[in-house]
C-alpha cells in the first residue's frame, strides 16, 4: 500500500516511520527514561527491552489487550487506523489478521519501539505515522475501522503528557487559587476539541465503515465509593459538574480537567452528533484495556466470583461481589458499567 493514498498531510520517511505535522509526547513514561531503552532496543529486542526498562507495562505484549477488538469483524481486505498507537498493544493484534493497519501516534519513541515490534513480526502489512492526531489529514473514505482506544478523552489536552506526573496532585493549594483568577489563554470547550476530531475521523471512514471507541465511564460505580479518577487522580471529580470538575482540578494540580469522559447517553449523543448513524455499547469488565469480559444490554452475565479475588481484605470482597452479582448481574445496570466499548457505524 502507498501510505499517501490514505494519508493526506505531507509525510516524510525515515527509518520505517513516516513523519508528518509534528506533534507533541504522550507517554505512560516520563521523556528522560522513554529515550534510555532506545540504545539497548535492537540488541535486546522488543520483548527483553521492555522487561527491563519498564516491566510494569508488560501487559502491552499480552493478547489480553486485545479482547476489546475481538468484538469486530476483519478481512485482508480492509484498511485499518489505530489513532494513538502507542507501542501497539492493538496494532500488532490487528496486522496479525492481515489486513492493512496504520499505526499513528505523536511520540516517536513509542514508535521506534513498535517499529522493533513490527520487524520482529515481520509485519510487511503494518505501517508507522509519527504526528500529532489533530492536526494530521486523512484522506476521505480512506478506512474501514478506525480504532481510537482510549483517546479521545485525551484529546482536549495541550502540550506533553507524562501521565505519572500529569496525575500527580501538588501540595500548593494555596497558590493555585491565584490560577482562578488569572486570565488564561481559551483553549475551547474540552466536547468541542473531542466533536471536532470525531468528525474528521467520520469523514475518513468508508461509506460503510466503523469506529471502535473504547473510553472509562463517567459514572462508573466504583468512582462512588472513593476510586481517583484515572485521567487526574482526583477523586470524586468525574461525578461534579464540568465547572466544579474545573475549579476542583485547578486547586490541586494547577491545571484545568479537560480529560472529559462521558455517561452513556451523552456519549452516543457526541457520536450523533460528529455524524454516526448507529451506535452499539458493549461494556469492558473489569476495564476495556484488558477485559476479562465484553458483555451486551442483551447478555450481561456474571463478570467472575468473589473467590477469585485472591488476599484482598474481606470488606472489598465483599464490596465487589455485591457489585457484580447484584448491580451488575441482576439489576443490568449497565449505565454503572466500569468502561464503555463502541461501535459507531458511519
Amino acid at each position: 500500500m502507498d501510505i499517501r493514498n490514505v494519508i493526506g498531510s505531507p509525510l516524510i520517511e525515515e527509518d520505517s516511520i513516516w513523519y508528518g505535522p509534528e506533534g507533541g509526547y504522550w507517554s505512560n513514561l516520563e521523556k528522560s527514561k522513554s529515550r534510555v531503552y532506545l540504545s539497548d532496543l535492537k540488541t535486546l529486542g522488543a520483548e527483553a527491552t521492555m522487561k527491563k526498562y519498564f516491566p510494569q507495562h508488560e501487559d502491552v505484549l499480552s493478547l489480553k489487550r486485545a479482547g476489546g477488538i475481538a468484538t469486530l469483524d476483519f478481512s485482508e481486505n480492509e484498511t485499518i487506523l489505530d489513532a494513538g498507537c502507542m507501542w501497539g498493544a492493538l496494532s500488532v493484534p490487528l496486522a496479525r489478521t492481515g489486513a492493512t493497519v496504520v499505526a499513528l501516534d505523536q511520540t516517536k519513541e513509542s514508535l521506534v519501539f513498535l517499529a522493533q515490534r513490527k520487524e520482529e513480526e515481520k509485519a510487511e502489512n503494518l505501517y508507522l505515522v509519527c504526528a500529532d492526531l489533530k492536526k494530521i489529514d486523512f484522506q476521505d473514505r480512506a478506512f474501514n475501522k478506525v480504532i481510537v482506544n482510549g483517546v479521545l478523552e485525551w484529546v482536549p489536552e495541550t502540550g506533553d503528557v507524562e501521565v505519572n506526573s500529569f496525575i500527580k496532585k501538588e501540595n500548593r493549594v494555596l497558590d493555585n487559587v491565584k490560577l482562578l483568577f488569572k486570565k488564561r489563554p481559551k483553549e475551547g470547550s474540552p466536547k468541542v476539541k473531542q466533536l471536532e476530531f470525531l468528525k474528521k475521523i467520520n469523514k475518513a471512514l468508508k461509506d460503510d465503515g466503523t469506529l471502535y471507541l473504547a473510553i472509562e465511564n463517567r459514572y462508573d460505580l466504583l468512582y462512588f465509593f472513593g476510586v481517583p479518577e484515572p485521567h487526574c487522580g482526583i477523586k470524586f471529580i468525574s461525578l461534579l459538574p464540568r465547572w466544579m470538575q474545573d475549579l476542583l482540578s485547578l486547586l490541586l494540580r494547577g491545571r484545568r480537567f479537560r480529560s472529559w469522559t462521558y455517561s452513556r447517553s451523552e456519549l452516543e449523543e457526541l457520536l450523533r452528533s460528529a455524524g454516526f448513524s448507529k451506535v452499539t455499547f458493549y461494556y469492558g469488565f473489569p476495564d476495556y484495556k484488558e477485559p476479562e469480559q465484553v458483555l451486551t444490554d442483551g447478555g450481561m452475565k456474571f463478570l467472575r466470583r468473589y473467590k477469585s479475588l485472591g488476599n484482598k481484605p474481606i470488606h472489598r470482597k465483599l464490596v465487589l461481589w455485591f457489585i457484580e452479582e447484584v448491580i451488575y448481574k441482576r439489576f443490568k445496570w449497565t449505565f454503572l458499567a466500569p468502561s464503555f466499548i463502541v461501535h459507531a457505524d458511519k
